[in-house]
């Protein structure tokens, strides 16, 4: 979804003000990560113009990788199935192939090709060539907009740039080997969002947090101060959940 979004952010040439979604698990799933079945986020432009972005990760269903848009007279498609180079406008708001009036020339480059022969040319003639704030940005919006949907709540863009949520901190200035914090658990059961850090948007956060010894029901999402406070108190005990849940640390081997 990433790409999608990277792409919504391209065709405005700005950056969005607010990102609000849901998002959920289909029955029956046995997907243990903390990655969610469907996302649905609404971005809000400063212009109030819409980017609906939608993905859905569940086997057997209708199948469309592309990026369409909708201006006042007409709509197309900006990227196809995997960001194939089948762009396209329609004669008005029908996106159907038997409705369009411009189809985009095939191309006689390879995109990818393209760009390493553009950042190889400029790295052999010292031009400069630096897009790291325009991919960090754009990251930034995707991560905007997973907080949203996990959330709950409409997260806006100086919430997100202001934001000191870490969920690599276990990795901060350290070369130890580290267990991995996330584990499978028993009966497919869904666990809850687990990065070592915390999302302090407004005052009413939503609080996650991160202890070697954890339970689910306990150290979960926790949605207000004192929940937090006493999950915390829950955690510290070295029996929360480790035998019940199989989440116990191990040594890195």
């Amino acid at each position: 979804m990433i790409h999608q979004i990277d792409e919504c952010f391209w065709l405005k040439d700005s950056w969005p003000v607010s990102a609000h979604g849901v998002g959920g698990r289909f029955p029956g799933s046995t997907d243990c990560s903390q990655n969610l079945d469907t996302y649905s986020i609404e971005y809000t432009f400063g212009d109030g113009t819409k980017a609906l972005v939608t993905g859905r990760y569940i086997p057997n269903c209708d199948n469309d990788f592309a990026t369409f848009v909708h201006g006042t007279k007409c709509g197309g498609k900006f990227s196809g199935n995997i960001h194939a180079p089948t762009s396209f406008i329609c004669k008005d708001q029908h996106s159907e192939q038997t409705n369009i009036a411009w189809r985009a020339p095939k191309e006689t480059v390879n995109p990818w090709q393209m760009e390493w022969d553009v950042l190889l040319s400029a790295i052999r003639n010292n031009k400069p060539h630096n897009e790291a704030r325009r991919a960090a940005l754009s990251n930034l919006g995707a991560i905007m907009g997973r907080a949203a949907v996990h959330s709950g709540k409409t997260i806006t863009w100086e919430q997100a740039m202001a934001s000191d949520s870490n969920s690599a901190r276990m990795w901060t200035n350290s070369r130890k080997r580290v267990p991995p914090r996330c584990r499978r658990m028993p009966r497919a059961a869904i666990p809850r969002q687990c990065p070592a850090g915390r999302w302090r948007f407004n005052t009413e956060s939503i609080y996650i947090i991160w202890k070697d010894n954890w339970s689910p029901d306990k150290c979960g999402m926790m949605r207000t101060k004192s929940d937090l406070g006493k999950a915390a108190e829950d955690c510290r005990s070295p029996k929360a959940g480790a035998q019940s849940s199989g989440l116990e640390p191990r040594e890195a081997s």
